[in-house]
């Protein structure tokens, strides 16, 4: 986000009385267990990863093992 990050927005809404309860998911690449505790704690209603690290880690390193056909 070019002006605030995510939690700033939050921060935000839960600051402001008319939106407070409004629920904000974060749809987020960041999935570390320091990111999810600070997207948590931090107002997010849910905080989502967009994908499995580790998944996509492990097939690239299946797809980078597989042995390559001679040219």
């Amino acid at each position: 986000m070019p002006i605030m990050d995510g939690f700033s927005l939050v921060a935000k809404i839960r600051d402001h009385a008319g939106l407070a309860n409004l629920p904000v998911v974060a749809l987020t690449s960041r999935n570390s267990p320091v990111d999810r505790q600070r997207g948590t704690s931090s107002g997010f209603s849910a905080y989502l990863p967009k994908f499995d690290r580790d998944a996509v880690l492990s097939a690239i390193d299946r797809a980078l093992s597989k042995e390559r056909p001679a040219s």
